[in-house]
């Protein structure tokens, strides 16, 4: 068969080897090629028959014909108009008129199929976006839900409706129809635009405007592919001369985070969170105060109350700050907590967390808020009344009660020794009784790392270090027996659950998961033993599974890939509170802690006060109080930010051991 067509190539004529050369250079030339190869098809059957049917027929004029020609060809119902007496003339119409319902067919498929193909590339979004100001994310995976939630829950006091544009190589049919599985569709406020292309090129952000954006987030679970992506877009906005983007992103290793600075040197609002290093400091703060979880939660997440730098409030004037003393302007914010200022020094932003109360606030500064949403606060000129004095009466000087904690570690994880690290300086090595127990399954040699690393004397009060203990149980860790020796014989006080490194997350959560539930029923017998209640911090990967162990009645959960997802959230809109974050969750400057109400004022005298008047009570203690906890029909309660008229603490009606229990939310510089 091949042969034979091969035979016909060179017997054909060279007039129809060259007219068939031209009808396939038109018709790979996509439409418009084929619409001008059926075009000129068309006026020359119009142009040949209308000359032919004048010549047979002299009764019309050679123009007549080819409009008659053309009339048959548009409208087959034309040859029904025809006389019989001419029958050339007739045979003739009839042929154009079947040529007409064949090009008229091949033309309806044609632009059938441009517009099909043209509505499939419109699906795809090839389009340039013309856009300003927007949010763009690189990289779509499981995590990238949790970002679009919070950047959602920011954007409602938005005056107008803002964009987040998501780029990456899959199909954005695909990626749409991911969003609207989550249910995050558009809303008056924001709406969501994907795009879909190579990028390593170029062309695929100039496509989305990234030199038009106002923060970038680089979304990737892979540190190479970080990496290789920054570059990409680093080289990119160079070339556009714009290095001022707040551009953010999520490493996994320590060694990815310093290439990745070294990227990213000459963009002064890039910031690189690591991950280890960020659930560490997290995992080290919750695991000696049970319910900071919920407090740290709430900050980091859009929904209520979370931290923002303004200098302007919901009237849009400056605040009248300057010159005053910290405490002064404390209570000056009738729907907003002020925790601290903030100023310029040499081009980098210096904040102040917890100043002293007499400190004086000085020019172009900004205030450090807790509020329900940026450019709401009110602020209110202080009226001289005598709360002062008040406040004075009622206010106990705080004694500094470094913390002896009895630490066991169920499990490993290569994250272990940084959290160890940073909850090192918290814990009270003076008496030398403080110690850390390790327990696992299986033998790790990093485990001498960690003992090396702790011995040293990182604790407090220039200890020799804490003892660090390791014990292997192989088959038998994961009985209630063993589980219940380790909680009772070495007088525990906290109990920290890690998730072992594994090959995926839910491996990971099931070993934990296991531990938990083994671990709920040692724990009433153990308290029972001790004659206290055992502080316990888990650490998940997904949120999921921690809404599944909520009937283990643990103290806290810590869900790592959420709450970096938050935090990457909330940078990405302010880079300053990158520094904000790391001072709140390390032992440098101010940190958050949940202390009881007695350690302020006094219970058995104390009457029913205002959420004003104790931020005034705490403030003679250089600390600035957030919130408080209150016990409510025997489950813990957690409010930040409450109005300042509000008092739903301290209600000497309440029963004096349940208010004993109560708790108050402080900022504060020392333990």
């Amino acid at each position: 068969m091949k042969f034979n067509d091969e035979k016909k190539q060179k017997e054909m004529p060279l007039w129809r080897k060259k007219t068939r050369y031209w009808m396939d250079e038109h018709i790979s030339k996509g439409l418009r090629g084929q619409v001008i190869l059926l075009v000129s098809f068309i006026t020359a059957v119009v142009l040949i028959f209308g000359l032919i049917s004048a010549v047979s027929n002299h009764a019309i004029s050679t123009g007549e014909g080819i409009w008659s020609s053309l009339m048959h060809l548009m409208d087959p119902g034309t040859l029904a108009g025809d006389g019989t007496s001419n029958r050339t003339f007739i045979v003739l119409m009839l042929i154009v008129t079947l040529v007409g319902i064949t090009l008229s067919s091949t033309l309806t498929s044609i632009i059938d199929n441009a517009l099909s193909h043209k509505m499939h590339e419109l699906r795809k979004g090839k389009s340039k976006i013309i856009e300003d100001g927007h949010t763009v994310i690189i990289g779509f995976n499981a995590g990238i839900f949790s970002i679009l939630n919070e950047l959602t829950e920011a954007a409602e006091n938005n005056t107008r409706k803002t964009a987040i544009v998501i780029a990456d190589d899959q199909d954005k049919e695909e990626m749409d129809q991911a969003l609207l599985n989550h249910e995050i569709f558009d809303t008056e406020k924001i709406r969501f635009i994907c795009r879909s292309g190579d990028l390593i090129q170029n062309s695929i952000y100039d496509q989305i405007s990234l030199e038009n954006s106002r923060s970038i987030i680089i979304n990737y679970e892979d540190d190479y592919e970080t990496m290789r992506i920054l570059l990409a877009v680093t080289e990119y906005l160079k070339a556009k001369g714009k290095t001022d983007q707040c551009l953010v992103t999520l490493v996994h290793e320590k060694p990815t985070e310093i290439a990745v600075r070294g990227i990213l040197k000459e963009f002064p609002n890039a910031r690189v969170l690591f991950l280890e290093g960020m659930l560490s400091k997290i995992l080290a703060q919750v695991c000696r105060q049970p319910g900071l979880s919920y407090v740290l939660a709430e900050l980091f997440d859009y929904a209520n109350s979370e931290i923002y730098i303004e200098n302007r409030g919901k009237n849009g004037k400056l605040f009248p700050v300057e010159g005053k003393t910290f405490a002064s302007v404390l209570n000056s914010f009738s729907n907003s907590v002020a925790i601290g200022y903030c100023h310029e020094e040499n081009g980098k932003l210096v904040s102040r967390l917890a100043p002293d109360q007499q400190e004086i606030i000085g020019k172009d500064c900004r205030m450090i808020l807790i509020a329900r949403d940026d450019r709401i606060s009110v602020f209110t000129e202080k009226s001289s009344t005598n709360e002062d004095n008040e406040t004075a009466a009622l206010s106990r000087h705080r004694e500094l009660k470094p913390t002896e904690i009895h630490l066991l570690v169920l499990n490993w994880n290569e994250s272990l020794t940084y959290t160890l690290k940073y909850l090192a300086p918290f814990i009270d090595c003076s008496c030398g009784r403080s110690r850390i127990i390790i327990a696992a399954d299986t033998d790790y040699p990093e485990i001498e790392q960690t003992r090396a690393l702790l011995n040293t004397g990182t604790g407090n009060s220039g200890s020799q270090g804490i003892p660090v203990e390791f014990k292997l149980f192989g088959k038998e860790f994961y009985r209630q027996e063993t589980i219940q020796e380790l909680l009772v014989r070495n007088d525990i006080t906290n109990v920290l659950l890690v998730c072992p490194d594994g090959d995926n997350a839910k491996t990971s959560d099931a070993a934990t998961m296991k531990l938990l539930l083994l671990l709920r029923d040692c724990v009433t017998t153990a308290e029972r033993k001790l004659g206290r209640e055992l502080i316990i911090t888990s650490e998940l990967n997904l949120a999921d599974d921690q809404k599944l162990m909520q009937i283990t009645d643990i103290n806290d959960f810590v869900v790592g890939n959420e709450i970096a997802n938050k935090i990457l959230a909330q940078v990405s809109n302010e880079p300053n509170l990158d520094e904000i974050f790391k001072e709140l969750l390390t032992e440098k400057g101010a940190e958050i802690y949940l202390r009881p109400v007695s350690d302020y004022i006094g219970i058995e005298s104390c009457k029913k006060v205002s959420f004003g008047t104790m931020t005034s009570v705490v403030m003679h203690n250089n600390d600035v109080l957030i919130g408080w906890t209150r016990l409510q029909n025997g489950k813990k309660t957690y409010e930040l930010n409450p109005l300042k008229s509000s008092t739903n603490i301290f209600d000497p009606e309440r029963e004096k051991d349940i208010r004993t229990r109560d708790e108050l939310i402080v900022i504060s510089q020392g333990i």
